[in-house]
């Protein structure tokens, strides 16, 4: 009918949704202002959840009834780091923190020269996984390092082998074949063996000596003290001497002979002792 206002129908609101499955993507919808875009610009407040990273963000709909749509966040998935110096990594069940727990099993690199209570421990957003708990093996030298003489070039078992050259000290009165050995843990002392106090005996056979007293044969304690004297019969200065473990070594006596009875040598001929005799002319 002319003048009669035309009817307009066939549109609607259009009216977005939420995602059914939002939770199960990694996003946690905090907030819905404005769900119906007649009314103006969707207005979602949105973040990732605990095992997922990244910027989130919703777009409108495109027709009534539809899920919006949320992007931005994605797993948090965990690498094995490159660096893993002092940690032996065992094995690695699950890195994908969306789907669990962070699951690596690892223990310190002992033959490494590390220590410790080895933890791996979940990245924050995708990428290394974080190691701690390990420690170089360092160790000290001994307290009393008594018979030993030692150098020491390297104690940090983390940088290579223990380097430590050690003799026996027999200045000290120590003998043998001395060695060193690495700790088990940072702070012990490295380990010194192979030497022994020289300890001198007296000899089997002392004929043209009297050993009146022995006030000292273990040259750790102190020096060789041997009272000794030449046997009747026998002249000279006694003396007792040892550098080595075992008999310790008498000399300076040596028997005593009468003068060389006249003509019993060819005229002219060395008037001395025969035999290793000593003449007492």
């Amino acid at each position: 009918v002319s003048g009669q206002n035309y009817e307009l129908k066939g549109c609607a609101p259009i009216i977005c949704k939420t995602p059914a499955n939002h939770s199960d993507t990694g996003y946690n919808i905090k907030k819905e202002d404005n769900l119906d875009l007649s009314k103006g610009d969707l207005s979602v407040e949105v973040d990732c959840l605990g095992n997922f990273a990244g910027t989130p963000k919703a777009a409108p709909c495109t027709k009534n009834g539809g899920e919006y749509h949320l992007s931005g966040c994605a797993a948090i998935v965990c690498t094995r780091p490159v660096d893993h110096t002092g940690y032996q990594i065992d094995s690695e069940g699950n890195r994908d923190l969306s789907k669990g727990s962070l699951n690596v099993n690892v223990s310190c690199n002992a033959s490494a020269g590390y220590e410790g209570n080895a933890r791996a421990e979940d990245c924050s957003t995708s990428g290394e996984y974080r190691l701690s708990g390990c420690n170089p093996i360092v160790c000290v030298r001994p307290d009393d390092h008594t018979g030993y003489e030692v150098s020491e070039t390297n104690l940090d078992l983390s940088k290579g082998s223990l380097k430590v050259s050690a003799v026996c000290n027999t200045s000290a009165g120590y003998e043998g074949n001395a060695r060193a050995q690495a700790c088990t843990t940072s702070g012990e002392h490295y380990r010194l063996s192979g030497c022994v106090p020289i300890v001198c005996t007296q000899p089997a056979d002392h004929t043209g000596y009297i050993v009146s007293s022995e006030g000292n044969l273990n040259l750790s304690t102190g020096p060789l003290h041997v009272d000794v004297k030449c046997q009747p019969g026998y002249t000279g200065a006694a003396k007792a001497s040892c550098s080595k473990a075992g008999p310790y070594h008498l000399s300076g006596c040596g028997k005593q002979c009468t003068a060389c009875i006249p003509g019993s040598v060819a005229a002219g001929a060395d008037r001395s002792c025969f035999g290793g005799w000593t003449s007492n002319l």
